[in-house]
């Protein structure tokens, strides 16, 4: 009886289903937040650098640049967006560097949590352009 009930194969593949399939759905998740976070930081440059180029060539007022940025970033991440816009000489269109630094915390970098959730890190770039004089 015994050896019987041993040498039995029903259900296995169920058995390992069950095993292989909760793996195989955190791998599938884990690659899609990943995809979204990849997004997130390449969206969050490439809106720094449009809207420094903007303020560079005074078509963006520096005032709002926050502004310009945050509507640029995607949804579940514009409200934890820190944005700091830094000037050397604000008076001298000549010698003005204007510098953005925007730092998305990796918590509000995608909307899955499952990556994110490890540790506390942070997305972060930093973009400097010369003023150019006004026409």
């Amino acid at each position: 009886m015994l050896r019987r009930v041993l040498s039995c194969r029903r259900g296995a593949v169920a058995v390992e289903g069950a095993i292989i399939l909760p793996i195989l759905v955190l791998l599938v998740v884990g690659v899609m937040e990943y995809g979204i976070l990849l997004f997130t930081f390449m969206t969050l440059q490439s809106a720094t650098r449009e809207v420094a180029r903007a303020a560079s060539v005074n078509f963006t007022a520096v005032a709002d640049v926050p502004a310009d940025l945050r509507a640029r970033l995607p949804s579940w991440s514009r409200s934890s967006a820190a944005i700091t816009v830094a000037q050397s000489a604000a008076g001298s269109a000549t010698t003005n560097v204007i510098t953005i630094t925007a730092t998305i915390p990796s918590s509000a970098a995608t909307p899955i949590h499952l990556l994110t959730a490890v540790g506390g890190w942070d997305l972060k770039t930093v973009v400097k352009m010369k003023q150019e004089q006004p026409l």
